[in-house]
């Protein structure tokens, strides 16, 4: 026996259950708003995860950063010296700086982007047309969300770059 349902004005489960029951027929009704509400409940845990994984990675790579910028002013004290001594300004010195690491991360974010988007594709091709598993589809355009990366890198490294080397010459005079 075939069902048909009207999408505009779908059945309730219990109402549905009473229906098959009415005509004698033995069914089971599964009724996935039932357990809707806790994979939705799951995807925002994983959602807020993800973003507080994110955080955590970016603080750790500004802190590496500074240590770096640190290091740097440190090590070239003198080259800072001769730079005030002709002239040049706490934030031309910073920029300096600033622009190295924002270069090296705007790098280092393309290459983990690219890595990423290999795995990705590597794990589309692996599942055939739709991804891994039919319930994880994975599409093509998927692979957008790594764009970014490379710019962020290099926006939270360019930013704890200026903000150590700025307080770290202030010290230096």
């Amino acid at each position: 026996m075939a069902v048909t349902l009207d999408r505009a004005a779908p059945a309730q489960a219990a109402a549905l259950r009473q229906a098959l029951a009415a005509r004698g027929l033995d069914a089971v009704v599964d009724d996935h708003s039932v357990w809707i509400k806790d994979i939705r409940r799951s995807a925002g845990v994983v959602r807020w995860t993800g973003s507080g994984l994110f955080l955590l990675i970016a603080v750790a790579a500004a802190a590496v950063v500074a240590f770096a910028t640190r290091s740097g002013l440190v090590a070239r004290r003198d080259v800072v010296e001769v730079l005030h001594l002709a002239g040049a300004e706490d934030g031309y010195i910073a920029n300096l700086f600033e622009l190295r690491f924002a270069r090296i991360a705007a790098v280092a974010g393309a290459v983990g982007a690219a890595a990423a988007a290999v795995l990705a594709g590597g794990l589309r091709l692996a599942g055939g047309g739709q991804g891994l598993t039919p319930a994880l589809p994975f599409a093509w355009t998927d692979l957008l969300a790594v764009l970014p990366c490379p710019l962020v890198a290099a926006l939270v490294a360019a930013l704890a770059a200026r903000l150590t080397a700025r307080n770290l010459i202030r010290g230096l005079e």
